[in-house]
């Protein structure tokens, strides 16, 4: 196979379900190689990737049953991923030249109260990157963010259960309007993340950036939405909401029949386990420099698998949350987790 190149635009529509679970290859900030050496701002947006008219061509329901990670009838998913692609709501963003991961962090809690330990966690975010924006979004900044700029997802948003669905749903649209990096209020940085989210620069498309927790490219939970970082309006956040969308209507539509087994929590309805869902489908859907996610291998962002017992007791005594504004804590993580850009302490606070 030929190395892929900047500006080759080959676009392989369905790769093998095979080499859509395969991890990625090991990435290195310090040695990374933009695709081009100089990246003016683009004037106008790249034309988007193309996927067959599902009413007219029967290969692509094929191929949605074999890319089909998310559950969705396979003509439900197909023309939700055309309606996705072919849509022109990412060309405001991309004619301004934003095709960049803007400077902006993103955090979110009920109100401004915040814990103790959270408004310690999250000034390190503020400290290191004193000259980005930063933008707290409380659950009030939510409600109208969907009212004003979503409103055709207020009846979804507006019949999840408990606020930890919002909260989830909402962070996936700070990236499709506005892009720059989420991060969850239980994540300390360590260092600046130029590295990460300059690393995958380059001048096609946008770019969308995730995380994996483990090697265990099979674990649902293996790609947290904890943290995220993109350019505006890649068309991946849409496809991620509107799988959310058509699932819980599918759920709300099961039980107003008496049928509750399709019930899948939190994580399956908004949170890791349908962003893992959807990436898997995706990437098995899109080879292609315009529509690519990238993701990241374990210990830059995630450096510890809270599944994994034996992981989370050695990251609790080299990384202890409670110390970590101490120097020698820092350095003592430093060393133990030398990649470490983002220690995330896995709260799980989801009663906010």
């Amino acid at each position: 196979m030929q190395p892929r190149r900047a500006g080759d635009f080959r676009f392989n529509f369905f790769p093998s379900k095979t080499a859509s679970l395969s991890p990625p290859p090991p990435f290195d900030p310090q040695n990374t190689v933009k695709q081009c050496p100089v990246c003016p701002a683009p004037k106008t947006c790249p034309p988007p990737p193309s996927i067959p008219d599902p009413g007219k061509n029967a290969f692509c329901l094929g191929s949605m049953q074999r890319c089909n990670s998310v559950g969705l009838p396979a003509d439900t998913l197909c023309r939700l991923l055309t309606d996705v692609i072919n849509s022109n709501y990412t060309a405001d963003v991309c004619a301004t030249g934003g095709t960049s991961i803007p400077h902006i962090i993103h955090q979110s809690y009920k109100s401004t109260a915040l814990p103790e330990n959270f408004a310690t966690w999250s000034q390190s975010w503020k400290d290191t990157h004193p000259d980005w924006q930063y933008k707290f979004w409380s659950d009030a900044d939510n409600d109208n963010l969907i009212s004003t700029h979503y409103e055709w997802l207020n009846d979804t948003y507006s019949k999840l259960p408990q606020a930890i669905y919002k909260a989830d749903l909402v962070r996936y649209l700070y990236m499709l309007k506005e892009g720059g990096v989420y991060a969850d209020m239980d994540t300390w940085l360590m260092r600046k993340l130029d590295t990460l989210t300059e690393g995958f620069d380059a001048c096609v498309g946008q770019k969308a950036i995730l995380a994996m927790m483990s090697t265990d490219i099979y674990f649902q939970h293996n790609i947290p939405n904890a943290w995220m970082a993109s350019s505006p309006g890649h068309p991946f956040w849409m496809f991620v909401v509107r799988v959310i969308q058509e699932r819980y209507t599918d759920i709300l539509t099961k039980q107003a029949r008496g049928d509750t087994s399709s019930n899948l929590g939190v994580e399956g309805i908004t949170g890791p386990i349908v962003l893992k869902e959807a990436y898997d489908t995706w990437k098995c859907t899109f080879d292609d420099d315009k529509a690519k996610v990238h993701v990241l291998d374990p210990g830059y962002v995630f450096v510890s698998n809270w599944n994994n017992k034996e992981e989370a007791d050695y990251f609790s005594q080299k990384c202890n949350g409670s110390k970590i504004t101490e120097e020698r804590q820092q350095k003592r993580c430093l060393k133990a987790f030398p990649n470490a850009h983002v220690l995330t302490f896995w709260t799980h606070t989801w009663g906010r």
